[in-house]
């Protein structure tokens, strides 16, 4: 047998023994000891532990390491209001470079997908779009993007913001966001989910919203969401962002909560470094962590990924575009320090992620697609303890050595 590309002595989850693995036509073709396989490149892995890539379920790209002044109190509420007050000029002009760099450490760290929210909310917003799009068909090679076409100020301000959001999904938005605990009042909020489930079934879209991003236990939009997408037969097609709240309630109310999220089939995603930054701020003796319920969420059989969310910007001034960074956050600050738990949070950015961005063709396995991160790790626990370089990084059935990777698109 002849192939493009075999990997010597890899590491694979499920396999108690180094195999090799080859790859032909851009996707695997056998998995073994491959001892009388043939190829046009060969690279030993050297026990190096394969990985499906990593996915970043939730990003800020257009925002990315934008700073336009600090976030003197580090609260959400002052990032908004910087972020509001920004020259829009200056963030569009500046876009290309600073996701390129963003892009760049994703690629290396073995992100081989991403799902970015791009406000769209003033006259600047089909401006942010038109980049945000030139970045993914410039990165399509390296990455797969995602777009949420995120309404940051609400629905219900001094203008009719859906159909900035209308555009934004006739012009090349995969996906529809929200942002309800935003709106002034509870009416409102609702409205502004019937509102974005609506745009969903118009274009056919998933939905992606931020809902309480708060440590107050009186937004709880999470349980309006669940009960509003069932009615609206989109079970499965929602994702429920932060969800800081739910850890905000009483375990009556929360489970209750989590029940009804859990027959809506709503994807939750926690961001934990943003939202570690953030929530807290104002308690005084016992400090609330910010994070939702992920273990809970997790044993009651919903599907949580995590997110990078903000990258050294207003919101968050820390991040590289690791996951692995995110999933060491997420076992230390919700607890799953356990061997099956370090386990669930190692397939946090990889299958759980995949299950939300609907990747198809996802893991390592004869006859699926050659995407996958070499990393020096013997297990997952290993992997998020220790967040080892990844030596090599295979996209499409290429190889990339990570150290050769200069900055800017590959």
């Amino acid at each position: 047998m002849q192939c493009d590309l075999l990997l010597r002595n890899v590491r694979l989850e499920g396999f108690s023994e180094l195999v090799d693995v080859a790859i032909e036509n851009q996707k695997i073709a056998r998995i073994g000891r491959l001892a009388k396989v043939e190829a046009k490149e060969m690279v030993d892995a050297e026990g190096a532990l394969a990985s499906p890539p990593f996915i970043d379920a939730h990003t800020h790209l257009d925002k990315a390491l934008f700073q336009p002044r600090p976030n003197q109190s580090g609260t959400l509420a002052e990032a908004i209001e910087i972020m509001s007050r920004a020259s829009s000029r200056i963030l569009i002009d500046s876009i290309q470079e600073r996701v390129d760099r963003v892009l760049n450490w994703a690629f290396k760290h073995g992100t081989l997908a991403v799902r970015t929210h791009v406000d769209i909310t003033g006259a600047h917003s089909a401006l942010a779009l038109e980049e945000i799009l030139k970045v993914r068909e410039r990165w399509s090679d390296y990455i797969d993007i995602q777009i949420v076409a995120f309404p940051q100020e609400g629905l219900f301000g001094s203008e009719p913001v859906w159909r900035y959001l209308k555009e934004a999904l006739r012009n090349g938005a995969d996906v529809v966001g929200g942002i309800p605990a935003i709106e002034e009042t509870e009416k409102l909020s609702r409205r502004h989910i019937e509102k974005i489930l609506e745009l969903a079934a118009e274009f056919d879209v998933d939905v992606d919203m931020h809902v309480d991003e708060s440590d107050d236990p009186n937004s709880v939009t999470l349980e309006a969401l669940a009960d509003m997408t069932i009615a609206a037969g989109w079970q499965g097609r929602v994702t429920a962002a932060h969800c800081c709240a739910l850890a905000a309630y009483s375990p009556e109310y929360a489970r209750e909560v989590m029940e009804k999220v859990k027959s809506a089939q709503i994807n939750v995603v926690t961001n934990p470094t943003t939202n570690l930054v953030l929530q807290g701020r104002g308690d005084r003796g016992h400090k609330r962590r910010g994070l939702t319920l992920v273990k809970e969420l997790l044993e009651l059989g919903v599907n949580v990924s995590l997110g990078q969310d903000n990258i050294r910007d207003v919101f968050n001034p820390f991040g590289k575009g690791d996951m692995l960074d995110i999933a060491f956050v997420t076992a230390l600050a919700a607890h799953m320090t356990g061997e099956q738990e370090i386990k669930k949070v190692f397939d946090m950015p990889r299958h759980n992620a995949a299950r939300i961005l609907n990747i198809k063709d996802y893991g390592i396995r004869e006859g699926g697609g050659a995407d996958m991160v070499l990393l020096k790790a013997d297990s997952p626990a290993d992997a998020i303890a220790t967040r080892p370089p990844r030596d090599w990084i295979v996209r499409r059935g290429k190889i990339f050595p990570a150290h050769s990777i200069s900055q800017g698109v590959i």
